[in-house]
Order: C-alpha cells, then structure tokens, then sequence
C-alpha cells in the first residue's frame, strides 16, 4: 500500500492523566484497518502498517528510500537509528527520501513529528482539548477522534486566491497541515514548527562550473532511479500520457521497467486537445499499448466533488472524466496504480521570463554564453532579443524573489482581505545572493507541491507522479537556470536527458496540448447549474463574490470568450466542495 492510514494521539505530557486516550474510539479504528502500533507515555499510534521502528517509541511511517542508491529501506541499523533520532530528524531529510512520517521523541519528555520533503503522506494536525492528533486523512479525525469539521472562510479566501500555494492552514476550522520538509514539536501542549528542508539548499553555489551536458546526464539516472524505486512495488500500471514531455519521460521509465504497462491518453473534440498522433508515436517506440477515451462534457457533474472528504478544495470537476476513464481502465487492465507526469513543468523549470539570463549575467562568463540564452529566450517567448536583454538588465535592480500573481478576479472586497496571507509561503523568500532565475524555478516548484498533496485514501487506485520526488528537484533545482533553455526550447535538460529515450519529435516538441475547448464545453452545457452554484451559493451567502460581474459573464451569449468562464468553474468546484461538508 504507498500511502498507509494512520493515527497518532500526543498527549500534553507524559504525566497527563490516564484517561486521555478515551477519547479515540477503538473498535472504529479497527475497523478501518488500524492496529496498535505504538502505545506509550504521552503517545498512541494506530496504523495500517507497522512502520520502521527506531528504537523505544520512534518509529517511521510510509516509503523510504537512500539517498545514494535509491533502495528502498526495510529497517534501520542501530546506529543509523540513534542519529535519525539525535539529529531530531534531520539525518532522514540529508541521507533518505520518500514519502514518509517520522515521530520522534526528544529529551524534552515531548515529540517531535517530521514529513518528507515533497512526500505524498499527508500530516494533518488538529489539537483538540485533550492532546494533538495528527492523521493520515480526515475522516479518521473524524471518525475515531472526535474531530467536528467546519468551514475555515478565511482559508478558503486562501484558496480561492492561490489555489495551488499549499500553506499550513487548510480550509476546515482547527484543520492544519504540516508541510514536507517541516518539522512540529509537540511539547507540553504546545505546538511549534520549523523548516528543516528546502530546495535552495540544492542551489549550486558556483553555477558557471555546471557543465550542461554532465547535468543532463545525472538528471537522466537520477530520473531513472527515483521513478523506478517509486513504482517498484506495482506489478501493473496504466500511464496517463499526452505526447508532451513530461508524461513521455515517465512512460518511459515504466516501459524500462519491464513491468505490465499500459498508457490511456484522453482526447478533446477539438483538436488543440486531440493528442492522439504523438501518444501513438510515443507508444509505438516504448512497445506499449494505447488506449484512448473521448472527453464528453455530460460525465461531468457539477454538484459533486472530487475533493470531497479532503481539507481543501484540491480537485477540479473537468478532470472527473479522466479520473473515471483511468479508474475504468485500471479495472479492466488490473493495474495498481496510475502514474503520470503532473508537475513536471515545474520541476523542469518551465520559466516563461528573461529572468535566466539575468542570472547569467549575474554569474559572469562569456558574453557570447549570454547572447545564447538571449537568443533562445526570445525564441521561446516569441519576443525580441533587445527586449529580452532589457528585461534581463531591468530585472538586475529588483528584489530576486519570485512574485506569485494571485487571481483576485470576481472576488469581493472582504474575500480579498481575507486572503492577505495566500501568497506566503517559505521558499518564495530567497537567501541572501539569490538570483532571480532560481527563485522563478523555486516558486514552480512550490506550485507543484499541490500535485502530490492531499491524496484521496479512498481511491481504489492510487494515482503516483513520479517526478515530485525529492532526488529529482534537487538534481534540477542544481542545474543553473539558464542551461534548461536551448534552441528555442525550454526545459532542455530534461529534453537531452531522455533524447536517446524518446522519438525526436516528442523529445524536442514545441507545441502544447490544451482541453480549453471541454472547459467551455462543460460550461456552456452548465451555465444554469453555474448560475445556481455560484450565485446563489455558499461563497456568495458568506460574501466573497462579485454577483454583478458573475451575471454579467452568466448573461453573455454567443461564443464564449475570455477567461471570466474558467474562473467561474474554479468558483463551482469550491462551491460544490463547501456543500459536500456543509451536509456533513
């Protein structure tokens, strides 16, 4: 099982009352699968699966892996498991990766609980009035507990802002997550967290001695590596696959695998969205099968979310006909789990902006290095080359940090206040000497944690992407901004890393599928429904939408054009979300 279910109750200390585990119902949590695993002063740890244990109370729940290997780890050596613990954690984020849950207890009498860096094992925390409890999932908060959820406006005002920014704070009152890389220290009834992990650790600190053709190779391996020892456990998968690079990279590490694959790729009636042509060229060269489903917009229902039952409104309604086809094929097929490329822009540092070469510039070296990158910047871009190196220039006399937009769009003014903290989070503060490309890249990357984060234990099947692995962002994030531009291309590293793996014409391709045209599909097929969820909805009861400028998107006819029909979908995925707990 790659995500095991857990619940661990932290008492406010070791002489706390006997009775402070009565409030966690047992024969429930039997009843879920959960057993005993640690039972000791100040902690009770139910889970699915015993765990690697470190020695008196410690333990490590979920996958682990080395570092130099990738191998995955049965068990700790004595040793190892004294300097887990001595270092508080922070040996399990330098020498391993995975997706994992560490407790440990520290000299204090209180514990100290870490999640992997950019782990899919989820920790949220609820501190009831009896002691903390952290879980795997909310239902076992609920359940066993005794959790009551309610809405948290002002983390859904986050949300709404900044949907893929993962903050602690989630969109159930009382409801935190504890990030990967973070660490929490439950210590006499209180709760306090520190970052021990970040990607600006994998910056290179002399980037001009990154040979470009070196880094390709070694993101190859490393590659290869960590999405084998990820998917090392299933027999079968079914790929979802596009033609477009990153879920090509990751079929054809599962092809190597010589394991069962099969690759489903989903097709729009218009033909921006129609990919079929280079899933089959893909499918082809790797030797696997190809399965390939129409989008129909009547599969899509409005009122029920996908989300349901998870801390935020993570999951979008157009992708319910590609969950349900891949599910239909992972039956039918008996694979055991679907795998995809989600979040490979990011990691492949897919910057839109003359920010690398600022940060050649900034490095040194030839001019003719930087007239390069100016070249195939304004190649990429469609702009150029003085425009790119005038932006480059401008961008030497701001502030390195990357600046996430937000959509404020059709929000009202108190929703927006609400959300005055949306755009925090640590790795979009840069150390000192940082240079702008990198903290571009770093921002993709915090993007790309919504990717992997609050997973669905319901799923019959889990769905894994590979490349959110912490080996893989700290290959790249070590790759100088500038070299991932080449020929007009971005991502390039990664593209001369699987040139040899890939036809040419999936390794080196420009073009980009869209499923635009099934959005505005489900939304002209839907606008009544629309209507009825967000105008008259739980968003705009509580105050935070524009009612007026909502009808006036509602209300126009013809072809629909802009981007106001998006945001109102996003706006009915949140709605349908609110309601899914309201009737709770």
């Amino acid at each position: 099982m790659i995500r095991p279910r857990y619940l661990a109750f932290l008492a406010c200390g070791i002489d706390a009352d006997a009775d402070w585990k009565d409030p966690l119902d047992g024969p429930v949590a039997n009843a879920f699968g959960l057993m005993t695993i640690v039972d000791h002063p100040g902690l009770h740890l139910m889970a699915a699966s015993p765990g690697l244990g470190l020695g008196g109370e410690n333990i490590v729940l979920g996958e682990v892996f080395r570092r130099d290997d990738c191998a995955r780890v049965r068990s700790f050596e004595s040793a190892e498991s004294r300097a887990i613990v001595a270092t508080g954690g922070t040996r399990l984020a330098d020498e391993y990766w995975g997706a994992y849950l560490a407790i440990l207890s520290d000299e204090g009498g209180g514990f100290m609980v870490l999640r992997a860096p950019l782990g899919d094992l989820p920790v949220y925390v609820w501190q009831s009035q009896h002691g903390l409890v952290i879980a795997s999932d909310v239902e076992l908060l609920v359940r066993i507990a005794g959790y009551r959820p309610s809405i948290d406006w002002v983390g859904v005002a986050e949300h709404l802002v900044a949907p893929d920014l993962r903050r602690p704070r989630t969109c159930l009152a009382g409801l935190y997550e504890l990030s990967g890389g973070s660490r929490g220290r439950w210590h006499r009834g209180a709760w306090t967290v520190d970052d021990i992990w970040s990607p600006w650790r994998a910056v290179a600190a002399e980037p001009l001695r990154v040979d470009s053709r070196d880094a390709a190779e070694l993101l190859a391996s490393t590659i290869q590596s960590a999405v084998t020892a990820r998917l090392a456990q299933f027999d079968r998968m079914l790929g979802l696959v596009s033609g477009g690079l990153d879920s090509s990279i990751v079929a054809a590490c599962v092809a190597d695998m010589d394991k069962a694959a099969t690759a489903l790729t989903m097709v729009t009636r218009d033909r921006g969205g129609d990919e079929r042509h280079y899933a089959e060229a893909l499918t082809s060269h790797l030797g696997m099968s190809l399965r390939s489903v129409l989008r129909e917009p009547v599969e899509i229902d409005l009122f029920k979310s996908a989300a349901a039952g998870l801390p935020r409104p993570s999951a979008r309604s157009f992708a319910q006909a590609t969950r349900a086809a891949a599910h239909a094929a992972a039956c039918e097929t008996g694979a055991q789990a679907i795998v995809h490329g989600g979040g490979g822009d990011n990691v492949f540092c897919s910057v839109q902006s003359a920010a690398p070469l600022t940060d050649r510039l900034l490095a040194g070296g030839d001019l003719q290095g930087s007239w390069k990158v100016a070249g195939d910047i304004a190649m990429l871009t469609q702009a150029s080359v003085g425009r790119v190196l005038w932006q480059a220039i401008r961008r030497l006399r701001r502030d390195p940090a990357y600046r996430v937009a937000g959509d404020r769009s059709l929000l009202s003014s108190c929703a927006v206040a609400a959300a005055s903290s949306a755009l925090d989070h640590p790795w979009l503060l840069p150390p000192p000497g940082a240079m702008p490309g990198s903290a571009a890249h770093i921002g993709l990357i915090a993007a790309a944690q919504s990717v992997v984060e609050s997973p669905d234990p319901r799923a019959a099947v889990p769905s894994v992407a590979p490349l959110i692995a912490q080996p893989i962002v700290e290959a790249c994030v070590a790759i100088p901004s500038w070299h991932w531009f080449d020929r007009g291309h971005n991502r390039a590293v990664a593209r001369h890393a699987f040139n040899d793996y890939l036809p040419e014409p999936i390794a080196w391709r420009r073009s980009k599928g869209a499923m635009d045209s099934f959005v505005i599909e489900i939304f002209e097929r839907n606008r009544d429904v629309i209507a009825q969820l967000v105008k008259e909805g739980l968003l705009a009861a509580h105050g935070f939408v524009d009612r007026n400028a909502i009808a006036g998107i509602l209300d126009q006819r013809g072809p629909t054009r802009g981007h106001g029909y998006a945001r109102l979908m996003h706006f009915a995925d949140v709605e349908a979300w609110l309601r899914s707990w309201i009737s709770v």
